[in-house]
């Protein structure tokens, strides 16, 4: 079986608190999520608004 890289990075979601680390995980194909709980952020919804099942 082969799999596709670009397939692969884009299934993954990279959730982090430092805006330059989301942006080369997004560079790579992956959904990125800015979150910053010091500024109240609310993970489920930043999530959600990517499209991510948290059920």
């Amino acid at each position: 079986m082969t799999v596709d890289a670009a397939s692969a990075c884009s299934a993954c979601v990279f959730v982090d608190d430092h805006e330059p680390n989301v942006t080369a995980a997004t560079a790579t194909g992956m959904r990125g999520v800015l979150y910053r709980i010091d500024r109240g952020d609310d993970l489920r919804a930043l999530l959600v608004a990517i499209g991510v099942d948290v059920a």
